[in-house]
């Protein structure tokens, strides 16, 4: 069965389809073009596919193979042109058998603007009045203007304060301004070339300015990348010129986009060695200058005649570690030598209770002795009081003397007292920066005893993270003492992240009448948004595949909230009709080449088909090159897999520079492209010749469009004749997807 509108008219011309005839009583086979904007983030149809224009304005709807169409893309609120579908038919070309589908596909925009266009002298003498392009369109929407033909005038170019002719909408107005001269010579055509450089949200980085003036036509014009601060170059706008190419009979555009640098947070460091009296050994030196948050550094301990180190500054940053937003300040303390020939150390000792008060007072142990000698103390009575511990930041009891000075310290507590005990508490809270509770005080200890161990634990928050202990918080972990112990956490916010949103695909085959050949089967079953998905035609025996559901959805593409439905229809396959001539065999070939945004070759053209047989079936496939990310197929391409047609098709495939913050795709061997793809229903019909009497109800079957956009070619005029026969019986042919499955 045709799922097009096909018309089929006899008359005693030659037979033509595709190029092939057998001469005798024949019927024109035409052909039909569609046209679609779909959302590429969502499927979504945006206007109502609907059949294009031919050249001469007509519509695209059974007319006669070979005329020439025409397509454009369109505004929509909210959205912006991004590219064609992968499978799309060309946007401008010539109509085959069957029917072409061209696609194209938009993304959502946000802020909105407007472009306006005048065309006056350069003397200021108006020759067009202003006049919209696009009025409170989303930002980064593509827009275009073109020069205008007024007799007796010619374009000279832009107006030094003119928007680029061609590029993208951003905040505010933008003008549009062509300027003409009269007419000097006009039998001596001339060309314009101008450049402009933008930001991707629109922001002019560099004014439109001349690259050719009046130049002539095919001389050869010349532009080049700059460099601004805060930006880097990603792509040439979407509508510009070739950065390099020849001088052509009006003005050509050229147009570089830059994104933003993103910002990246800097600090530094310094480091000073000073003696225990503030006299300066060696000044501040840089260490990290204005260096990257995060980046590590190191200082060194220095040696310094007259001096030996004691240690850092109590006011110093840490000797080795990462850099901070603001200035780190490293400070080495020395102190001068008193008998540099013989180094000397120290250790005293002292008795204290846990709340502070000194039982002993401190005393030396060894005073000015010989490093690495022994020294040794001992731990000691005292009435109403019995040893606990060594105090948190006590040398050992016994060791070695070492330089520098050692302090042991001894910890008590006092006797439990009859009947009195001392008590305390502990408590905890946990707060945010900002002061905000996220947990009211809890209690850890409630009168406790004295010197009885505490802990309190960090604890999770939804949608904060720890970030330390505040400044009056007693310690995490301690012991008890008189009175209460606040101990006090904070959080901090953690970076909004996005809700993960959800969704379903199904899939079942059923027959035209609604016979289920395979119940639903789950495609993807609450998956993330976005996620791909693909689903496969199927053999049924004794049946063939006609098309999608017009309720269906896309059988390729990507999860959406909810739950997509595709549907795979099929037909009791019909008895043969033997043809009953045979055409001269017509031959075709396909070559394949991959190309970058910027119309640098990547590689080819590769032959797929020398002098194949018209109607055989080729196939392609996108590649993988390093640096490189495939967008989709340059615009005027051949379908990625088709059927060979008299003449040579050429498949180019489209990639784009992959920069720095881009994830580059996956190694391997090839890959082909997908597009979201969206078959809303179209009335496939055979009108009869006019020499045919009509009857009152001509048969008229509902089918999808096929995802492929293309029309299986008969082989030979048999297949032609039979087809042709079919038309005025009111029988319907199959139609068969190209892909292979």
């Amino acid at each position: 069965m045709y799922d097009a509108p096909f018309n089929a008219s006899w008359s005693e011309a030659a037979i033509t389809v595709n190029n092939s005839s057998v001469e005798g009583g024949a019927q024109d086979i035409t052909g039909s073009v569609t046209v679609v904007h779909i959302d590429a983030s969502t499927g979504k149809v945006l206007k109502t596919e609907d059949y294009a224009k031919t050249t001469d304005g007509q519509i695209a709807h059974d007319a006669k193979q070979g005329t020439g169409y025409v397509t454009a893309p369109e505004e929509f609120a909210g959205y912006k042109y991004t590219t064609m579908g992968y499978q799309s038919a060309p946007a401008e070309g010539i109509i085959k058998q069957g029917i072409q589908r061209v696609v194209y596909l938009y993304v959502p925009a946000d802020k909105k603007g407007s472009v306006d266009v005048v065309h006056k002298t350069t003397d200021g003498q108006i020759l067009a009045d202003v006049k919209p392009v696009v009025t409170d369109v989303n930002v980064g929407t593509a827009y275009d203007t073109e020069k205008g033909n007024f007799n007796g005038y010619h374009f000279v170019g832009m107006a030094e304060d003119s928007a680029a002719a061609d590029g993208v909408v951003s905040e505010g107005i933008k003008h549009v301004i062509y300027l003409y001269e009269k007419d000097v010579t006009p039998e001596v055509k001339k060309g314009n070339v101008d450049v402009t450089y933008v930001a991707e949200d629109g922001t002019v980085l560099e004014a439109t300015s001349d690259v050719v003036k009046d130049g002539e036509i095919g001389s050869n014009y010349e532009t080049t990348q700059k460099n601004f601060d805060g930006y880097h170059f990603v792509r040439m706008g979407e509508f510009s010129a070739d950065a390099t190419g020849n001088v052509e009979e009006g003005t050509k555009h050229v147009v570089y986009v830059y994104a933003k640098n993103p910002e990246e947070k800097k600090g530094s460091v310094d480091v000073k060695y000073i003696t225990t009296d503030g006299k300066v050994l060696e000044d501040v030196a840089s260490v990290k200058d204005n260096a990257p948050v995060g980046e590590d550094y190191t200082t060194e301990e220095k040696s310094f005649d007259g001096y030996h180190f004691i240690g850092m500054d109590k006011t110093s940053d840490p000797a080795t570690g990462v850099v901070a937003e603001g200035t780190k300040h490293v400070i080495y303390v020395y102190e001068k030598d008193v008998t540099p020939e013989v180094k000397k150390g120290n250790v005293d000792v002292t008795y204290v209770t846990e709340d502070g008060k000194v039982l002993e007072a401190t005393s030396d142990v060894v005073k000015d002795g010989e490093i690495g000698s022994n020294y040794e103390t001992t731990e000691k009575s005292f009435d109403g009081y019995h040893f606990v511990r060594m105090g948190e930041f006590s040398a050992d009891a016994t060791g070695q003397v070492e330089e520098g000075t050692k302090h042991v310290v001894y910890v008590y507590a006092k006797n439990p007292e009859t009947p009195v005990e001392k008590k305390g508490s502990v408590d905890v809270k946990y707060i945010t920066k900002d002061g905000d509770v996220l947990e009211d005080v809890t209690s850890v200890k409630d009168n406790a005893p004295v010197g009885e161990d505490y802990t309190t634990e960090e604890k999770t928050f939804a949608g904060y993270h720890f970030v330390g202990m505040a400044k009056t918080s007693d310690p995490a972990t301690g012991v008890v003492a008189e009175g209460t112990k606040h101990v006090v956490y904070v959080y901090a916010k953690n970076p909004e992240t996005p809700e993960v949103k959800k969704g379903n695909v199904d899939v079942k085959y059923i027959t035209k009448d609604g016979d289920v050949l395979e119940d639903v089967t789950t495609v993807k079953d609450n998956a993330p948004v976005d996620e791909e998905y693909t689903t496969e035609e199927k053999t049924f025996d004794g049946y063939h595949f006609v098309g999608m559901d017009k309720t269906s959805d896309a059988a390729n593409g990507k999860v959406t909230e909810g739950t997509k439905h595709v549907i795979y229809v099929y037909e009791k396959d019909p008895t043969p009709t033997v043809a009953t001539d045979k055409s001269e065999e017509k031959k075709g070939s396909v070559d394949v080449k991959y190309v970058d945004t910027e119309g640098n070759v990547l590689e080819g053209p590769n032959s797929v088909v020398k002098d194949g047989l018209v109607g055989s079936d080729y196939n392609t496939s996108g590649k993988t090159f390093a640096g490189y990310k495939l967008i989709g197929m340059e615009l005027g391409s051949a379908s990625a897999n088709g059927k060979v047609v008299e003449g040579t098709l050429h498949v180019i495939y489209l990639y784009q520079k992959v920069t720095a913050d881009v994830p580059t795709a996956p190694t391997a061997t090839s890959e082909t492209p997908t597009v979201n793809k969206v078959q809303p229903s179209v009335t496939a019909s055979v009108t009869p010749s006019a020499a045919q009497p009509k009857s009152e109800k001509q048969a008229s079957t509902q089918v999808v469009l096929p995802q492929t956009g293309e029309t299986k070619q008969n082989s030979s005029m048999l297949g032609v004749i039979a087809l042709g026969l079919a038309g005025m019986l009111g029988l319907g042919f199959k139609k068969e997807e190209k892909e292979d499955k």
